[in-house]
């Protein structure tokens, strides 16, 4: 995909809430288009897979860490279950088992829009 953005390069703090409103306003004037239920349902799986992926590394890294510290120290206890959770978490089977669980995406309920002619308002200077 020509889209495609690194993880490690989202942040929240990038996108400021006066973004957003400036987003939102274009996709009311029509300026861009408003993705539909599937397209979305589509980016939060993708997004989705990113981010287990993602947290999968960085917990294999973080075990990483405590395999090595326990085995300076000598804590053998640590060092077991360390070992363990590593073995699971490089299985093949447990990074589909984290993403059979898929973000739903709720459709927002916009209300109809009413002329003022529906809403009983005359136009007194017409």
């Amino acid at each position: 995909m020509a889209g495609d953005v690194s993880l490690t390069k989202l942040s929240d703090a990038e996108i400021s809430e006066e973004e957003c409103n400036v987003f939102r306003e274009k996709v009311k004037a029509g300026l861009l288009k408003k993705l539909t239920i599937m397209e979305l349902e589509q980016k939060a799986e993708i997004l989705h897979e990113d981010i287990t992926k993602h947290n999968i590394a960085q917990e294999l890294q973080l075990l990483q860490n405590r395999i090595d510290r326990a085995n300076e120290k000598g804590w053998r206890d640590q060092l077991t279950q360390s070992l363990e959770k590593r073995h699971i978490l490089q299985q093949p089977w447990y990074l589909s088992f984290k993403l059979l669980t898929n973000p739903v995406v709720i459709p927002e309920e916009v209300a109809p829009f009413k002329s003022e002619q529906e809403d009983g308002a005359s136009c007194s200077g017409c």
